[in-house]
């Protein structure tokens, strides 16, 4: 830098060989037959992925050659759900117990 950063903002580029990772993903492999070089301004559920990744390739630990590998399909994944057609219309998963749609009054055991 030619001078300290005025703003906590990081900003961390990745390259994976993606055919590499996905070769048993016909499902993910599909979407990233002509994706190119690709940007996601809005990445925040990726960040997980992409910390364990990165914890992968900086530390030394047992079994790391297995750990890069899991970890960098998990990121394939991950970023493939966020460019992936339909990515905007995700939805939480909810237990049908807690699902609205019921009665307001809370369900009684045998009874």
């Amino acid at each position: 830098m030619v001078r300290p950063a005025t703003t906590n903002w990081h900003f961390y580029f990745a390259a994976i060989d993606i055919p590499t990772h996905v070769e048993d993903m016909p499902d993910v492999a599909s979407q990233w037959e002509a994706a190119g070089i690709i940007s996601i301004p809005e990445s925040g559920t990726a960040l997980p992925s992409f910390e364990a990744f990165l914890r992968e390739v900086t530390t030394g630990q047992p079994l790391r050659a297995t750990g890069l590998r899991l970890s960098a399909m998990h990121l394939v994944v991950e970023v493939t759900r966020l460019f992936a057609e339909g990515a905007s219309s995700r939805s939480l998963v909810v237990h049908p117990a807690v699902a609205g749609g019921g009665s307001s009054t809370p369900a009684r055991p045998n009874g």
